[in-house]
């Protein structure tokens, strides 16, 4: 399993690189639509891996980070590991990803962003005259990028060779346990929910709320410490409740206090089942919630706020299944990550729920807001959607993105067969696709190592 298997490895996030002399340690980037590069100087002992998002700014909402794409990202990378001893004439590449991931849409083919960002990778290493060693890019699955900085070699390890093939005898649980299993769920707490509903409404009185975060100490000390993670990246130190709400204001510090309360919930129910790495699946769910914001914002179809916490609470019907995917990991693994099957589909045919399904009820026992609710159960297909259909629509478009721009937090496998009439609901075109790509949070770990041990 996973958790004997890459103890001590360090990962490289989408848009950012890594670079380290010889030591006892395994970089590795978890490669989807984005491309990952290995350069190395044996005899320096200097090497280091570059993972990219898109192959070039796209005429953008906001100016990000030059890491992020082939075109400045690469150049930067190769400057520094020659700033670290590294020498050009000495260095090898290795380059991977660029995967048409999961199922194909025509929207995948026409755009062909991994394939376009490789194409710009190879370039550039022609041009600064670094050989390609080995190179496997394309396909349409996941891989992972190694780099063994003992020995200075790399390793690019397809999905299938990750997880051995395991019989497993899983017994589906009756509607009974199904029920039962669901009704255990401890609820997030009722001052979250309630912040959930206050956030939405304009004229609700945020200061009281603020007052319970600070006398509540967990939560408090929690906040503090999500404050001063790269997930808000202020670049200084918060030390009270007191003044994270001057620097960030009522409603973001609230949005934090939220993302605390379900940090816990998580971490509360957490079989490691669904995720690929240590909180895998908060990771995922505060990536989501950065990802709708930034979109809502940009497109103004739904309010920011909102869509933030429907991110953060999409799903919450993993924490009810946890347990039984943990029982039967490698196979769910192999047949979401290897085959072609979408996670909903694996957890009807083994557990006999989804977890979509599964949220819907949780959603509904805690008398969710309906628009929240729409984007809980309907995020794989938001056409199912009564009420809050923009929101699903949203979410939904999110999902995709994340599961081809910032993979291997979590077991999943997003169908993109709503992806052009989700877009129409939000007024987007096709064209528009490597502008949201642009939004994926490039980093998303909320304190010092959180995404540095794997399972």
């Amino acid at each position: 399993m996973m958790k004997q298997m890459f103890l001590g490895t360090e990962y490289v996030d989408s848009g950012c690189y890594a670079i380290s002399g010889r030591r006892k340690a395994v970089l590795q980037a978890v490669l989807g639509t984005c491309v990952g590069v290995v350069i190395r100087d044996r005899e320096a002992g200097i090497g280091g891996i570059c993972h990219l998002l898109l192959p070039e700014p796209a005429g953008t909402y906001e100016a990000w980070p030059k890491e992020r794409y082939a075109t400045t990202g690469l150049p930067l990378f190769i400057a520094d590991l020659e700033a670290h001893g590294a020498s050009k004439k000495r260095m090898e590449a290795f380059v991977a990803g660029g995967a048409l991931v999961g199922p194909i849409s025509n929207l995948d083919l026409e755009l062909d962003v991994g394939g376009r960002t490789a194409e710009k990778v190879f370039e550039i290493l022609a041009k600064e005259g670094i050989p390609v060693v080995r190179s496997e890019t394309g396909g349409y699955f996941t891989c992972n990028l190694r780099l063994d900085l003992s020995a200075m070699e790399p390793e690019i390890i397809p999905p299938e060779d990750l997880i051995p093939a395991t019989e497993i005898d899983l017994k589906k649980p009756t509607e009974e346990e199904l029920n039962s299993l669901i009704s255990r769920v401890r609820p997030i707490p009722q001052i979250a929910l309630k912040i959930t509903r206050m956030i939405q409404d304009e004229q609700s009185d945020l200061k009281d709320l603020a007052q319970e975060i600070r006398q509540d100490q967990v939560i408090a000390a929690k906040v503090l410490n999500l404050c001063n993670s790269a997930f808000i990246g202020l670049g200084r130190k918060v030390r009270s409740i007191d003044e994270a709400i001057l620097v960030l204001g009522d409603k973001t510090l609230l949005q934090i206090a939220v993302s605390a309360y379900v940090e816990i919930f998580y971490s509360s129910h957490n079989h490691d089942g669904y995720s690929l790495c240590k909180g895998g699946l908060f990771h995922h769910a505060v990536g989501m919630a950065r990802l709708c914001e930034r979109l809502a914002r940009k497109l103004k179809v739904v309010p920011p706020e909102v869509a933030y916490t429907a991110g953060l609470l999409h799903d919450i019907g993993r924490a009810a299944l946890d347990q039984y995917v943990c029982k039967a990991f490698p196979l769910f693994y192999r047949r979401t990550q290897v085959g072609e099957e979408s996670l909903t589909e694996a957890e009807q045919d083994l557990i006999g729920i989804s977890h979509t399904e599964a949220g819907r009820r949780l959603a509904e026992a805690w008398e969710l807001p309906n628009i929240l609710q729409a984007a809980i159960c309907c995020h794989h297909n938001p056409s199912q959607a009564k009420k809050g259909k923009t929101m699903a629509c949203l979410v939904y478009v999110c999902e995709v993105l994340m599961s081809r721009f910032n993979t291997g937090l979590e077991l999943e496998n997003m169908s993109p067969a709503h992806m052009e009439s989700s877009m129409k609901t939000l007024g987007l075109g096709p064209h528009m696709l490597p502008k949201m790509a642009e939004l994926v949070p490039a980093y998303i770990s909320l304190g010092p190592g959180a995404l540095m041990t794997d399972r």
